[in-house]
């Protein structure tokens, strides 16, 4: 089971396009300015993630301690944090911020079990990727940082921050 605190936050400005890069930069500086105060409040920083979802921007926060996280530590790092985020204001756009406990989210990181070399896959983006939301292909590699997969004759090595979904090419879902 996942615990998750959200509230509506960010301007109301609508962004049609957000390419994986421009996701990635906001995810480190949100990390870069909440890290300190969850540390301070005795809990681990997992993850940062600033995901699309039905037309719906989500910045989910996932957080860890050794005791394990309830409802109360979730709303506890949610409020000591929303003022940093707000004051910075990383995201040009409206979202959804999420303060979550780990749930499903630690399995689906540290195991794709289903996947496997020279599986054919399918690899759905957090973002925009090259002009691309998603990308078909063999897998050749995988590892800590990412995969690399063949698509259309070419290599691609694609860091596991721009990966929304990993995917068997019959799409069963893996991730």
């Amino acid at each position: 089971m996942q615990i998750i605190v959200r509230r509506e936050a960010g301007k109301k400005l609508k962004k049609k396009q957000i390419s994986a890069q421009e996701i990635l930069k906001i995810q480190q500086n949100v990390s870069n300015i909440v890290k300190g105060k969850i540390e301070e409040l005795n809990y681990q920083l997992l993850k940062v993630l600033l995901i699309k979802e039905e037309n719906k921007w989500y910045l989910r926060i996932y957080i860890n301690s050794d005791n394990g996280i309830d409802l109360n530590d979730c709303e506890t790092v949610s409020k000591a944090i929303d003022e940093l985020i707000d004051n910075a204001d990383p995201i040009p756009f409206g979202y959804y911020l999420e303060v979550c406990s780990p749930g499903e989210f630690l399995s689906a990181e540290s195991s794709n079990s289903d996947i496997k070399v020279n599986d054919e896959i399918r690899i759905d983006f957090i973002g925009d990727y090259n002009g691309k939301k998603y990308m078909e292909g063999k897998l050749l590699e995988y590892n800590d940082d990412g995969i690399i997969i063949e698509s259309k004759g070419k290599k691609w090595n694609l860091n596991k921050e721009i990966i929304k979904k990993i995917s068997l090419k019959d799409f069963k879902e893996v991730k």
